[in-house]
């Protein structure tokens, strides 16, 4: 009688349990019904996650892991926190089926179970088809002024794989513009994955990540072997040669919140030090980055304009469109280094010339000779030096074809 006695208590208290943990807890931020997303088990092609496997060789490195635990620990004290993301399409969220799906939507559901007492808001700050040189000139204003108390890079399939210099100095300059606005923010590099498991990016943005001792997690390390191995098709992750279905979205947020959760789980047997800003370990060139604007003052100076229209846009940056052939732009500047970001897609035809100091360096065209391409930026590094000298840089239309230069962008 009191063996049933006792069995009937354990069970009735088993259900009290399952019952309180699942029902939403009242308050700012209340759980989500159901339990914790990545604490549930999903399937993707027979392989169950959470997967250890995968878990393990997403993480790069932890690096130094001062700035995290202090996000984690306004976290779970119930703070108001701001995920910062930067990069490229898939960080914009595409090819996800709705916006809910995307990994920057799905890592912030997870984390408001993870830690049920704060508040998580995204400032999204993706861009398709850009570059962290891009991401240099614009972070100030479309990231780091909503001061975000986590930042998340994602460059790996963007950057590009055969210029080892530029992509080093500007992930550099973009790591230590974080750091300076805030030296106890967390960072977090984040590699996305191509379709032939190429990490050659990665590698250099890993060289930069383990210098400033930054946590680096990988979902190309994770997953790849799981599809070269045939396990996982890449069809059943990705519908093009880069960008993740809502499974690889999945998969990226689960990574993302597996990270976090590990790290909150060994926080008492974890004693990192708060580290100063290094001194730059190949540039600080773009520690110091913006974008031609019409503000006063402007470091880069519109001397001359003939046949082209001057655009304003987003935070009174200064564009340029022409569709004359006598159009010419001069500018003069002393920045030590200057970018030209311009138009390219597949029905476009028009051709620039471009001339530094009296002499034509380059000769651009703006169409894209694949079919995927529409509104995109393709950029062109003027000149870059040490030290800060006057230029004067002068663009000349050569066709009666649109050409529109999107940003100049600079390094000062």
């Amino acid at each position: 009688m009191k063996v049933r006695f006792l069995f009937s208590y354990l069970c009735f208290g088993t259900v009290l349990w399952f019952i309180a943990c699942s029902k939403p807890v009242s308050g700012d931020n209340p759980i989500p019904d159901g339990p914790p997303i990545y604490d549930t088990a999903f399937t993707i092609n027979s392989i169950s996650f959470p997967n250890a496997e995968a878990q393990q060789k997403s993480v790069i490195s932890e690096g130094n892991l001062f700035r995290l635990e202090t996000f984690i620990k306004k976290a779970k004290m119930g703070a108001s926190l701001k995920i910062g993301y930067i990069g490229g399409s898939i960080t914009e969220g595409a090819a996800a089926s709705i916006e809910e799906n995307q990994y920057v939507h799905q890592f912030q559901q997870a984390l408001m179970f993870l830690f049920p007492k704060s508040t998580f808001s995204i400032i999204n700050a993706g861009i398709g088809a850009s570059y962290s040189r891009f991401a240099c000139s614009r972070a100030q204003y479309d990231l780091l002024s909503s001061k975000p108390d986590l930042v998340i890079i994602e460059f790996a399939v963007n950057d590009r794989p055969y210029d080892s210099i530029g992509v080093t100095q500007s992930m550099e300059g973009l790591v230590r513009q974080c750091l300076k606005t805030d030296n106890s923010m967390p960072i977090l590099m984040f590699m996305a994955m191509h379709i032939t498991g190429d990490t050659v990016v990665a590698h250099y943005h890993s060289i930069v990540g383990r210098y400033y001792s930054l946590p680096i997690v990988s979902y190309n390390n994770a997953i790849w072997p799981f599809v070269e191995s045939g396990q996982i098709p890449w069809s059943s992750i990705s519908p093009d040669a880069v960008h993740p279905n809502d499974n690889g979205h999945k998969i990226m947020a689960y990574l993302l919140y597996s990270f976090v959760k590990d790290i909150y789980k060994r926080m008492n047997t974890i004693t990192p030090e708060s580290l100063p800003m290094p001194t730059p370990f190949f540039s600080d060139i773009f520690e110091y980055a913006g974008i031609h604007s019409d503000i006063q003052n402007d470091p880069v100076q519109l001397v001359s304009i003939s046949g082209w229209n001057a655009i304003v846009k987003e935070n009174n940056r200064l564009g340029y469109t022409s569709t004359d052939s006598a159009a010419y732009l001069e500018f003069s500047t002393s920045v030590r280094e200057l970018t030209i970001g311009y138009h390219y897609w597949k029905n476009l035809s028009g051709r620039i010339e471009i001339e530094l100091d009296g002499q034509v360096i380059d000769t651009l065209t703006n169409n894209f000779a694949n079919d995927w391409g529409n509104g995109y930026m393709r950029v062109l590094e003027v000149y870059k030096q040490n030290t800060n000298s006057p230029h004067s840089i002068k663009i000349r239309n050569l066709d009666n074809s649109l050409f529109d230069i999107r940003y100049l962008l600079y390094a000062d």
